[in-house]
C-alpha cells in the first residue's frame, strides 16, 4: 500500500499519502494452494496446444458472501513444463 492506494484511514495512520481511498485493497489476503496430479500418458501429448487450461470455475461456497470465494482450474500441460520437474 506504499502506492497510496488502499484504506485511507490505515494509510494515514502509517504516514502514507492517500492517492485513492480503496477500502478493499490489502484485505482478505489468502493462500492459493495448488494440487498437482501426475500420470504417464499412453500416447504422446500435444505440446503445441493453446488450450492447457481446460476447466475453470469461480463459485461461492459461503452463500452469505456477495462474490465468489472458490476458484479452481484444471490444466494438462506436459510434465516437462511444470516448475516442479
Amino acid at each position: 500500500m506504499l502506492s497510496g492506494i488502499g484504506p485511507a484511514d490505515h494509510l494515514r495512520e502509517t504516514g502514507v499519502e492517500v492517492v485513492v481511498d480503496a477500502p478493499g485493497v490489502g484485505s482478505y489476503m489468502q493462500d492459493h494452494p495448488e494440487r498437482v496430479i501426475w500420470w504417464d500418458a499412453k500416447k504422446p501429448m500435444v505440446t503445441e496446444s493453446s488450450q492447457w487450461w481446460e476447466i475453470g470455475i469461480f463459485t461461492r461456497i459461503d452463500k452469505e458472501r456477495d462474490r465468489p470465494d472458490l476458484s479452481s482450474t484444471s490444466a494438462t500441460p506436459p510434465f516437462d513444463m511444470h516448475p516442479l520437474r
